[in-house]
């Protein structure tokens, strides 16, 4: 077997080759780049027509989206205002206290029953709740679809612990000569209690409320309804401020408050007397009162109480 080895080059014959003018490879050259570019022209007007026919069938996607979007809309909305689907058929009450009754609200919202989750108003359910739990501090609703509703409510914080007294059973008038003193004592269990705003409240699993100060409530004309305002926030403010002065100025310690409701009067009881104020004269003037007393008195002749009510002398006994 014989092998022939391969030039390197090729060379062609003299008689093939000829030398090329310039006017010829200019022509070459041009008639190249012309076929080069009417390649790449076919290649773009392809593109376009495929960025085009994908452009229209997006645009004919994106009408049936919103066509199928709309109706479903419809439906939905259709379904929700004539079926019976969206009727509220339950109430849920979240507790955040244990003085909330959920059977009592869910009793005052029994009107809502039935009507449609949609059109039912907040202001509509708040009237039904605040009418039944008239302390209500806080009050939130939401609306869980299709047919529940949820009532998150807060109460007013509790402040005291009452003690409503029969005043038929208290020996005490309004006797500036000091003839008052205190009877018999007609407690009512330990369940009543004062919010912040005055109201009186009642729940007997709140009676272990030992930490709490004690009201004793006299001169009430007819027992109060549990949720109803009992006494004037003025009234609080002016007996917390008499209290407050009493032990920062004068340093005694209050063991207990007596409030009489329609003599518009309280008493601050220590531990050796107590002081008796009165709403219709101003807090300041009552304890100036006090103030020259302590000048002109020894403590330890009063047993009793001290009147600081009369604008023309201290009564005290």
């Amino acid at each position: 077997m014989t092998f022939v080895p391969v030039r390197k080059s090729f060379r062609l014959p003299r008689r093939f080759n000829r030398p090329v003018s310039s006017q010829m490879r200019a022509f070459v050259q041009r008639r190249h780049k012309r076929t080069k570019e009417r390649r790449h022209e076919k290649f773009k007007r392809f593109l376009r027509r495929v960025t085009r026919l994908i452009a229209d069938g997006r645009g004919a996607l994106a009408k049936w989206a919103i066509v199928v979007s709309l109706t479903g809309i419809v439906l939905i909305s259709c379904m929700f205002l004539f079926l019976p689907i969206a009727q509220v058929r339950e109430i849920r009450v979240v507790r955040s206290d244990i003085r909330i009754d959920a059977e009592k609200i869910q009793r005052s919202l029994a009107p809502i029953f039935g009507r449609h989750l949609v059109f039912l108003l907040a202001q509509e359910v708040k009237q039904l709740v605040t009418a039944a739990v008239p302390d209500i501090t806080d009050l939130e609703i939401d609306k869980q679809y299709p047919s529940r509703l949820v009532i998150t409510l807060k109460l007013e914080p509790i402040i005291a612990r009452l003690l409503i007294e029969d005043p038929d059973s208290m020996g005490t008038d309004s006797d500036p000569e000091g003839e008052a003193g205190f009877g018999a004592v007609t407690a009512l269990p330990t369940s009543d209690f004062l919010t912040i705003s005055g109201r009186y409240v009642s729940h007997p699993s709140m009676a272990t409320s030992s930490d709490l100060p004690v009201f004793t409530i006299v001169d009430w004309g007819v027992r109060p309804v549990s949720g109803t305002p009992l006494i004037p926030p003025a009234f609080l403010e002016q007996l917390y401020n008499a209290e407050a002065a009493v032990r920062e100025q004068f340093g005694l310690e209050i063991t207990g408050r007596t409030v009489f409701l329609r003599a518009r009067e309280f008493h601050l009881e220590t531990k050796d007397f107590s002081l008796w104020f009165d709403r219709g004269g101003p807090l300041e003037e009552q304890l100036k009162r006090f103030t020259v007393f302590l000048e002109t008195t020894q403590k330890e002749e009063v047993s009793e109480y001290i009147d600081l009510r009369l604008t023309d002398r201290i009564v005290y006994r």
